[in-house]
């Protein structure tokens, strides 16, 4: 399986108020219900969903995919968040966000996932000035480690006390030390957050249900409780 992890990142974050400024934020889930036929045998349904959290001076790092979460304390403080994405055991990216403005985009491989060689890289949105004026970061700290590693002749480190080369999606771990932070994962100072979302459990329809369910794909295209489908979008209409 490719490695996917999903570091979320919020900058002031004062560490005497984390525990309630979390709890705060949890309140606010798991949401609305998300919109589902109830023909489905694919439901929606409540389920606790574990995070894992490290305070680092300020900033606060959570994980896996836990960025609604960083979200919501982001915007109660006012604060940019980061997504620090390792993709599919490739590369790693991220995105500065500013409630909902982005402030810089950037990845270390562009390619993998637009294959235009005319697309900007390694930067597909802001800069690496825009970036570190956000963050609050010395760009010259940070520049080495912004690099597109399509363009590079070979895999290298971008620091003298880097552990990993460019190439490699565990340089990210490398980048955050650069940033001031830590990998939360094994870290003695982490803790456990649970936080309710909705997450798709299988709920097979009974024998009737089923019945009606198929009889109604074959008059209109859909389950029951969904409108019909466009005529231009049939399988038909393109013959």
């Amino acid at each position: 399986m490719s490695t996917r992890v999903r570091y979320s990142i919020v900058k002031g974050v004062p560490a005497d108020d984390v525990r309630a400024l979390i709890d705060d934020a949890i309140t606010q889930f798991p949401g609305p219900r998300p919109r589902s036929s109830r023909w489905s045998d694919f439901q929606p349904a409540v389920q606790p969903s574990e995070k894992i959290a490290l305070m680092c001076g300020e900033t606060l790092v959570l994980a896996d995919d836990a960025w609604k979460l960083a979200r919501a304390i982001a915007n109660r403080l006012e604060t940019p968040y980061l997504e620090l994405r390792v993709q599919e055991g490739d590369h790693w990216d991220f995105t500065l966000m500013h409630a909902d403005e982005i402030i810089a985009d950037f990845s270390t491989r562009v390619s993998y996932f637009n294959d235009d060689e005319s697309a900007p890289r390694p930067w597909k949105r802001g800069s690496g000035e825009a970036f570190c004026s956000r963050w609050g970061v010395s760009l010259e700290r940070v520049d080495p480690c912004l690099v597109d590693w399509d363009a590079l002749e070979e895999p290298r480190k971008t620091g003298p006390a880097d552990a990993y080369a460019t190439g490699g999606w565990e340089q990210i771990i490398d980048f955050m030390r650069v940033l001031g932070v830590e990998n939360p994962y094994g870290h003695p100072d982490s803790f456990p957050v649970v936080v309710p979302m909705w997450e798709s459990t299988y709920l097979r329809q009974p024998l009737w249900r089923r019945a009606i369910r198929r009889l109604s794909v074959k008059i209109k295209g859909t389950y029951p409780d969904v409108p019909r489908r466009p005529q231009g979008n049939s399988p038909s209409s393109a013959r």
